[in-house]
């Protein structure tokens, strides 16, 4: 380790800036490289053997155009063509991402495609092994294109810190009176392996901690940077630890620093590292509690290794929605015009069109909730049941939950209250306990026109499920303030009334319909770009 430059302590740390979480946000961005191979090529021209290659197309969401990737080389003499040119593409959970595959002959220009084949990148992403396998239409019926996925490696590997102070030499002024002792911690990381006085004066602010106040023994737990940050992914980039006291009046005045690299520093974890002033005086020790890298995976990284997510829903039907007959109602459905949605069926059509497609054999499970149907007792209180009226609760793709809906409505049902669809997650948290040796992670929507009516227990359901491979998703119709959903929350305060299995993770989130009127697609967006995050989250505590 080297003594402080006197030239450093000039340079006071900018602008404080937030800590750095306890875990980094999964990017649900994330880029893929696709392998084309084609079979069973139709032989168009009496033997004379095609001579393909494939250009593809990528739309990215419903509000882009189509846009040209890139085309294959092309492939000599054959039917079963395997092209050679990775196609890189940059993949998003929560995106209706359509990729369109064009196989053209070289010999016969380019004016029209000999064989297509359109699908989605999820389904592509989601398929066992990640090896997708569909029928390729236009003048080529009969023939196959094969796409095979791969992550292209990235830095995904993360510096887990934790930072304790020892012995500072307290700040004082009013002539050492008073003691002005509030610790912050500021790391910054030099751009040159040999750095000048210059260089390290000018070093780039990596991460500011919060202030502890009143204490010559802080500790900070930094949390997690990723090594690009916090070294530009170089262990051996110099490093300097910056201990100051925040004044509230003043200039802020520095205890000392210490500096080395992160790969030196993973070697001194729990030993103690002189923090030195201006002149080369020790004003006590530092100790990297935790200074250890951890590899944060993403989500695609455990589909590549076989878990794949199950898509389920809950619909309301209780009273509050209205009479179905009423055009007022949410579950109106106009018999003059039955292409138009209701708002259950916009919703299920908004959220359904991403995940289904990760579904490994594009079976939902649907429930509904609020209302008695035929089999329902006229003495209980309305319970969840199969959408279909089935014994088999699931329905083919997101289509045929939108079917089973409608029939619902036109077979009799007679909407009810009160509103609780607590009895919907417990029967999803049965269903996961039955398949727990299944590697799949479960997402369930819930649409509803008003908040539960049974906190009390809806609250540790929620929080006794967060022990399982499980997200939530609320989509609220009606005109109830959405901040009564905050008691939802599993890190709500809400969750400390109820002496039932704590919280484990954050797994529900809501919206309000109405919020997004103008951009219906952003909805889907916002709803599910945390699922990511949560899938990883449960993989790492339960490993």
């Amino acid at each position: 380790m080297e003594p402080s430059s006197p030239k450093e302590e000039t340079k006071l740390p900018p602008e404080l800036r937030p800590p750095c979480p306890s875990r980094p946000t999964e990017k649900s961005h994330h880029e893929i490289q696709l392998f084309i191979s084609c079979c069973d090529l139709k032989d168009l021209y009496h033997g004379a053997k095609l001579d393909p290659y494939c250009r593809i197309w990528l739309k990215n969401d419903e509000r882009t155009d189509w846009k040209l990737l890139c085309k294959t080389n092309v492939v000599r003499g054959t039917l079963n063509p395997d092209f050679a040119t990775p196609i890189g593409i940059d993949y998003c959970f929560e995106k209706n991402q359509d990729i369109r595959f064009e196989i053209y002959d070289d010999d016969q220009g380019e004016e029209e495609p000999q064989a297509q084949h359109t699908c989605k990148v999820a389904q592509i992403v989601g398929s066992p092994s990640q090896t997708y396998s569909g029928d390729l239409d236009h003048r080529h019926e009969g023939g196959r294109i094969i796409v095979q996925a791969e992550s292209i490696k990235r830095e995904d590997q993360s510096i887990k810190i934790s930072v304790s102070c020892t012995g500072l030499k307290s700040k004082k002024k009013n002539l050492g009176f008073t003691a002005t002792d509030h610790p912050f911690l500021v790391i910054k990381k030099c751009d040159k392996h040999n750095p000048t006085d210059k260089d390290y004066a000018e070093a780039e602010v990596v991460y500011t901690s919060e202030t502890q106040h009143k204490t010559l023994n802080p500790l900070w737990h930094v949390g997690e940077l990723t090594i690009e940050d916090l070294c530009y992914s170089d262990l051996d980039i110099p490093l300097i630890f910056e201990i100051w006291s925040a004044q509230p009046k003043e200039k802020n005045r520095i205890y000392g620093t210490v500096k080395g690299t992160a790969r030196e520093f993973m070697e001194k974890e729990d030993q103690p590292i002189p923090i030195i002033k201006r002149q080369g005086n020790q004003y006590g020790k530092l100790y990297f509690d935790k200074f250890k890298m951890v590899h944060n995976p993403a989500i695609i990284d455990y589909f590549q290794s076989g878990w794949n997510l199950t898509f389920s829903v809950a619909i309301d039907f209780s009273l509050s929605n209205g009479e179905f007959s009423d055009p007022g109602s949410l579950h109106f459905i106009d018999s003059d015009d039955f292409a138009k949605k209701s708002p259950y069926e916009e919703v299920l059509t908004e959220v359904g069109s991403i995940l289904q497609w990760y579904t490994a054999d594009n079976k939902i499970p649907a429930l509904g909730f609020g209302a008695r149907t035929r089999l329902s007792s006229r003495t209980m209180e309305p319970d969840c049941f199969n959408l279909n009226g089935l014994k088999d609760w699931e329905v083919e793709g997101i289509e045929g939950v939108i079917q089973a809906y409608r029939k619902a409505i036109e077979g009799g049902m007679q909407p009810s209250s009160p509103s609780n669809f607590e009895p919907c997650i417990r029967r999803m948290m049965e269903f996961i306990e039955e398949r727990k040796e299944m590697n799949e992670y479960n997402v369930l929507l819930i649409i509803t026109n008003e908040p539960s009516t049974d906190w009390a227990t809806t609250i540790p359901t929620i929080a006794e499920a967060s022990h399982l491979p499980l997200s939530i998703i609320l989509v609220e119709l009606g005109d109830t303030d959405i901040l009564k959903y905050d008691s939802l929350q599993t890190d709500s305060s809400s969750f400390k009334d109820f002496k039932r299995k704590p919280s484990l993770r954050e797994i529900f989130q809501f919206a309000k319909f109405s919020d997004y009127d103008d951009f219906p697609h952003s909805l889907k967006e916002n709803l599910l770009q945390q699922i990511p995050d949560q899938f990883i989250e449960y993989r790492l505590l339960s490993s």
